[in-house]
């Protein structure tokens, strides 16, 4: 397969370079990474079920991490324990292919309705313990791809 050759020649070199005496730190510290890394680098050669990339992965992360940044999670701990307990609920939500947006928005409804307190019974935002009624209206389009 021509990917495996380019892949061996790719080896070939970093592995002559490495050796090479007047290497800047910065070339030895990338190319002895490359060297600890390779196998996972060429992984997906040997398993075509394994993707190239991690795009997936980061995807999944993008939107926790932009609301950890946002929310001053990266800086003060309560921020964080907040937005860990957020997100443990939306992937909740996600898991059991149920809308988050939606199902935020109708608890802060809730909340209006009781002076901006947590609405007494809190079971009807659980997936376990909601009515199917409302499991079908706050279902999400079966387009959507879920997590997980």
């Amino acid at each position: 397969m021509e990917l495996e050759k380019h892949a061996q020649d790719l080896k070939k070199r970093w592995e002559k370079e490495l050796k090479l005496p007047n290497l800047h730190k910065e070339q030895s510290k990338i190319l002895r990474s490359m060297k600890r890394h390779w196998p996972g680098y060429i992984l997906s050669l040997e398993d075509p079920r394994i993707p190239l990339h991690n795009n997936h992965a980061e995807r999944l992360l993008r939107n926790p991490v932009i609301l950890r940044k946002n929310s001053f999670g990266s800086g003060a701990p309560w921020a964080g324990q907040l937005a860990a307990k957020v997100f443990s609920i939306f992937q909740t939500w996600l898991i059991n292919g149920l809308n988050p947006k939606a199902l935020l928005l109708d608890y802060f409804n809730e909340c209006s309705k009781t002076s901006g307190k947590p609405p007494p019974d809190v079971s009807q935002f659980m997936p376990w313990t909601m009515t199917e009624e409302r499991r079908i209206k706050f279902t999400l389009p079966e387009s959507y791809e879920r997590p997980g």
